[in-house]
């Protein structure tokens, strides 16, 4: 699990992973089916999931990057690989927030978010 920006973090997750939920009992677990994979465990707190990598949207990106003030007009957002710079969409600002973070955002992944 990575920590990405603010509240969200990025869990890789084994190709052919699916099915993701959060499960709460004394503690939290990511649980992923469709994998041989084990449960993962969240640190204290509520958890919710903002979206996978076949989910993504440039409406869900826009909930996680930051806006970048700009001449420009209309939506312009961070480019994490060079912060003085500003890119467009908002998935594009994304995926250069997991590379920056040395992640491939072609890789099977969720983002999850502590609320």
């Amino acid at each position: 699990m990575t920590h990405l920006i603010n509240d969200h973090y990025h869990v890789e997750l084994l190709e052919g992973a699916e099915l993701y939920r959060i499960h709460k009992l004394k503690t939290s677990w990511l649980l992923i089916e469709g994998a041989a994979f084990a449960p993962i465990p969240l640190p204290d707190g509520r958890w919710e999931i903002a979206f996978t990598r076949d989910t993504q949207t440039e409406e869900g990106w826009k909930g996680v990057v930051d806006k970048k003030e700009t001449i420009y007009k209309g939506d312009w957002f961070v480019d994490y690989k060079d912060e003085f710079d500003c890119i467009k969409p908002a998935a594009a600002s994304g995926h250069s927030l997991l590379e920056s973070k040395g992640i491939d955002h072609k890789l099977n992944f969720v983002i999850i978010k502590k609320i």
